[in-house]
């Protein structure tokens, strides 16, 4: 019996203790987003008010066990910086957005990273 209570007073430490922890129950362990380019295409095009520009889809996915904010950066390779954008990535999920951007003719290479 009195192995019982020493066992029911140990198990009810534990659950209580549980809240103070991260959401694996280590402690010292924070949540954290994980977050990366997981694909990316660029599509060229022309239009008379733009000249050559490029239509980017990519996709953000978030590994980590917390939400993020992703600082997306799209760039050409002649080019340079064409645009940033501000995305959050909530935990365990995938986000997939396409941009316009205005590039120049001897951009090749169209690159989208996270600005870090």
């Amino acid at each position: 019996m009195k192995k019982l209570l020493i066992l029911i007073i140990a198990l009810a430490i534990i659950l209580v203790g549980c809240d103070s922890y991260s959401s694996f129950g280590i402690p010292g362990i924070t949540p954290r987003p994980h977050i990366e380019v997981t694909n990316s295409y660029a599509d060229e095009g022309w239009s008379i008010s733009l000249g050559v520009y490029h239509d980017v889809t990519y996709t953000l996915t978030n590994t980590g066990d917390a939400d993020g904010t992703a600082f997306v950066e799209i760039s050409g390779d002649y080019s340079g910086v064409l645009l940033q954008q501000q995305v959050v990535v909530a935990a365990g999920c995938s986000v997939t957005r396409t941009a316009r951007v205005d590039s120049n003719e001897r951009d090749n290479d169209i690159y989208v990273k996270i600005a870090g």
